[in-house]
């Protein structure tokens, strides 16, 4: 191998990883999901909608059952809800969503104060999305391996990583790694 051809393997070797664990740790090669979700709701009053209305709405995370201690909390001010009485907010847009997960259930609670003090709204069990269960497969991924066949042609790839116009701009061979 020549001089400068270390150089460039070393560097695209480098960059690789820089890119891959920018928001993880050197053992984990999965992407890192948002620790945060999207949250929305028709702001009432009884039977009046709270259409073009400021509120402040509280989340709080519990433990265990709707009654469970609080693990977690952010209040978000001053929202407006549109002329439907609709408010869009992340859960977990102001403070870290640091909740174990694993440990649940969870519930959600979520408070509304219109002027008058904070008013409970609802509280519902968290539940997984569809596709997050298929995180379950991989859950125990401590190390990506990506080895071909030994019969495999040496000038095809591995692994790439494509353009969104189906070009290569990254790939692992046999032989070694090519940045294009």
């Amino acid at each position: 191998m020549k001089p400068q051809d270390r150089i460039l393997f070393l560097f695209s070797f480098f960059l690789f990883f820089s890119l891959i664990t920018q928001n993880s740790s050197l053992t984990t090669l999965f992407a890192q999901a948002p620790q945060k979700f999207n949250y929305q709701a028709v702001a009432r009053d009884g039977d009046a909608v709270l259409g073009n209305t400021t509120l402040d709405v509280k989340f709080e995370i519990i433990h265990d059952n709707p009654d469970g201690i609080t693990v977690w909390t952010e209040t978000h001010m001053n929202v407006l809800t549109n002329a439907y009485g609709l408010l869009s907010l992340q859960v977990g847009g102001i403070t870290e969503l640091a909740v174990a997960w694993e440990e649940g259930p969870y519930f959600l609670k979520v408070q509304l104060d219109i002027g008058s003090g904070m008013q409970e709204f609802g509280n519902a069990e968290l539940l997984s999305v569809p596709y997050a269960l298929n995180t379950q497969s991989v859950s125990s991924l401590e190390m990506l391996n990506i080895q071909g066949p030994a019969s495999m042609d040496p000038d095809s790839a591995l692994f790439e990583v494509k353009r969104n116009d189906g070009q290569t701009v990254f790939a692992v061979y046999n032989s070694g790694v090519r940045v294009f």
